[in-house]
């Protein structure tokens, strides 16, 4: 039996709570958890412009539903999971997949915009993996999942007309970089009646084959890195990318930054980890991938600094 008590520490952007817990007669330890202010991480900013919110956890008060459908690969049965809290129901996904492999079918958005915005692969083939012969993906000790190789692998949302029209969006993830030591594509969206994820009018986020980095490409084929070369970010990553008129910025754990003046268009947009649903081919997920945000519009650097440092927190990472 523990018992626990809280006081707050001060972080800037939410409350750090020191918990000292009474393990047995005598012996106390000591554990940190940062709580953005409230208990769900969106409710600590202005949703104004959310296109979509999907992770492994509850990112809203007010969403009440599933967070992921697995899929078993013994018989394909499906289940819906849903929370404990903010916390992803790790215990009724283990009941269900047991000592086999699950899989992602769907991961729910929490944004309330309706099923079109839901990530979903209904290939069983390409659909990412969470649980592997009985061990589940983590990241930071939490249920992520894992892409697998080839090609147009992960998961999609519909063709969305007009999703983000103008050049001003917020895209803040949580990935692993390098391990793998592969392409890998994280998130891409695609211009107007394109088969293209980006080129002239999309865009994605992207880790290199050759440098094993992470990078936000837009406009004809443009690269921003987070540290103005091609190298040197790897390991698990709260990555963030946001535009505007003038160019995009880009932020790896809320310290390498940089921005470039190119531009792009997010005129009807497909939103996808992965790869858009259009034909054209594409590249796979391909790494570990638990959290995905966009807005679209530019948030500001507090709204920012709240996110990255409640998902660097949560995930284990690093963030300053």
């Amino acid at each position: 039996m523990k018992r626990s008590d809280s006081f707050n520490n001060g972080y800037i952007g939410g409350k750090g709570l020191n918990f000292l817990v009474v393990d047995s007669p005598g012996i106390l330890s000591m554990s940190k958890h940062f709580v953005a202010g409230t208990k769900f991480l969106l409710d600590n900013i202005s949703t104004t412009g959310l296109v979509e919110a999907a992770s492994y956890r509850r990112l809203r008060g007010a969403y009440n539903g599933a967070l992921a459908q697995m899929r078993r690969s013994t018989d394909s049965a499906v289940l819906d999971i849903g929370s404990n809290g903010e916390h992803f129901d790790v215990t009724s996904m283990n009941s269900f997949i047991g000592s086999v492999t699950g899989y992602t079918r769907i991961l729910y958005s929490q944004a309330g915009l309706g099923s079109s915005y839901d990530f979903v692969q209904g290939t069983n083939a390409k659909q990412p993996i969470v649980r592997l012969s009985g061990t589940n993906y983590t990241m930071g000790g939490r249920v992520c999942m894992m892409g697998v190789p080839g090609n147009d692998t992960g998961l999609a949302t519909s063709n969305i007309a007009n999703l983000i029209t103008g050049t001003d969006f917020t895209c803040i993830l949580v990935a692993s970089v390098g391990a793998h030591n592969n392409y890998a594509r994280f998130f891409s969206s695609q211009s107007a009646g394109g088969s293209n994820d980006y080129g002239t009018g999309g865009c994605s986020i992207t880790q290199s084959a050759s440098n094993n980095t992470i990078a936000f490409t837009g406009g004809t084929n443009s690269y921003c890195y987070p540290n103005g070369t091609s190298g040197n970010v790897s390991g698990n990553v709260v990555f963030t990318v946001y535009t505007n008129s003038t160019g995009a910025t880009v932020r790896a754990n809320g310290a390498l930054q940089r921005t470039e003046p190119f531009v792009t268009n997010h005129n009807s947009y497909a939103l996808g980890i992965m790869n858009q649903v259009a034909s054209g081919g594409g590249a796979s997920l391909n790494q570990l991938f638990s959290e995905i945000i966009v807005f679209k519009r530019t948030l500001s650097l507090s709204e920012i600094q709240t996110i990255e440092r409640n998902m660097g927190t949560y995930w284990g990472i690093s963030v300053a």
